[in-house]
């Protein structure tokens, strides 16, 4: 794709001819849900991979002709989730602070579209997309702060600055990290996967990509939770690679199996004194589900948070059904790493073999072929929890 085309449309070039599709009858279910065909759910084709799927698995995106107006055309929703973090997996790794800010043409594109057109977005004229970016915009408290300005927080491109420098002063007068009583264990469980570190990947992204959508918040991520440090593998609506446990929420989210809700930061005293509360950045609500490794031990998390405080916390199980699908991920990382059989010497028999610890993983994606039918449920449990934050707001007097 055309590297000025903006997220949420497709090029020409990306789709497949007519002629390079799946054949219909080569396929008994949808590809990505796996669901079978019937009368009532039937096939569609997706424009941009060819593959055979149902329309709950579907939704419209604009294509750029090569001439001629853009026209909706319809793609699966592996094909959306790839085309909304193309840039995650394209850029170097170095690049990591460049991540785009979801904007809401795109969130719609790939979450309320699902088998539907949607006739809110039909491809924002640039107009309109500068106001759409504007309004997405984080919302920075106007209070004074002894700890930064809004400048540390905000370099006008839409986004959150997070910096253990921006920060440091405040950070030594906090007290230190609670750390759970497994911790030894816990770091082992967590190193034992190899993420620290590793570049951005669409998988990660697109969850957090989700979540923010699904809670209508402006942040979120996913994080890990390392001895000194929580470190993120992806972030929405933020700049950030690491910060020092003293400082972040997370740290907190670790010491329980449960969501972690923080409905008004400014009220819990576990994080009122926090700079990320007391500066200018302000976060008031924060939500968190822990990524649990092997039954027992919390590695890290999926969050989201808004620099304004909510009156209730809805839909849990969602938080937890993404942390999940992070563990899901992981695990897929382990068993697809390459492994090495060496051969033990022979002694009056065949020795056993011994295997040698699998090597850094080197790939773009450790994602298994249920990556896609959860994705698609996940979209669709997105559009519930955003009609229950509808139905919420409205009972609201």
């Amino acid at each position: 794709m055309p590297t000025d085309q903006p997220l949420g449309t497709v090029h020409w070039s990306d789709l497949k001819r007519g002629d390079e599709w799946v054949d219909d009858s080569a396929r008994a279910s949808c590809y990505t849900c796996d669901r079978k065909f019937t009368p009532f759910r039937r096939r569609h084709h997706c424009r941009m991979c060819g593959e055979v799927v149902c329309a709950a698995c579907t939704g419209f995106v604009n294509m750029v002709p090569a001439g001629g107006p853009p026209r909706s055309i319809r793609i699966c929703t592996g094909c959306i989730l790839k085309n909304r973090t193309r840039y995650a997996t394209d850029r170097p790794a170095h690049h990591r602070s460049a991540t785009t800010p979801v904007t809401r043409p795109l969130a719609a594109m790939a979450i309320s579209a699902p088998g539907k057109r949607s006739q809110r977005h039909r491809g924002p004229t640039s107009s309109q997309a500068t106001m759409l970016m504007q309004s997405d915009r984080p919302r920075v408290s106007d209070a004074s702060s002894d700890v930064g300005t809004s400048g540390d927080w905000d370099d006008g491109d839409g986004m959150l600055h997070f910096s253990a420098s921006s920060i440091s002063d405040a950070i030594a007068t906090l007290p230190p990290p609670p750390v759970p009583i497994n911790e030894a264990a816990r770091l082992a469980a967590l190193h034992k996967f190899q993420i620290l570190d590793t570049p951005p990947e669409r998988a990660y992204q697109a969850i957090s990509d989700l979540l923010a959508k699904g809670y209508n918040c402006p942040y979120a991520g996913v994080s890990f939770v390392d001895a000194d440090r929580i470190w993120y593998k992806a972030v929405t609506g933020v700049h950030v690679d690491a910060l020092p446990r003293a400082v972040s929420f997370c740290s907190h989210a670790i010491m329980s199996m449960q969501p972690t809700i923080i409905l008004d930061a400014s009220t819990d005293i576990r994080v009122q004194h926090n700079p990320l509360v007391t500066s200018d950045i302000h976060i008031q609500f924060y939500a968190a589900a822990p990524i649990v490794a092997d039954g027992q031990h919390v590695i890290g998390t999926v969050f989201v948070f808004d620099t304004k405080p909510h009156k209730a916390m809805i839909a849990e199980a969602y938080l937890t059904s993404m942390a999940t699908m992070v563990r899901k991920q992981l695990e897929a990382r382990i068993q697809q790493a390459p492994r090495v059989i060496v051969s033990g010497p022979v002694v009056a028999a065949v020795a056993p073999t011994a295997l040698v610890a699998p090597p850094a993983w080197r790939g773009q994606d450790a994602t298994p072929n249920e990556m896609h039918s959860m994705l698609a449920t996940l979209l669709d449990r997105t559009k519930d929890v955003q009609a229950q934050l509808a139905s919420q707001r409205a009972s609201q007097p």
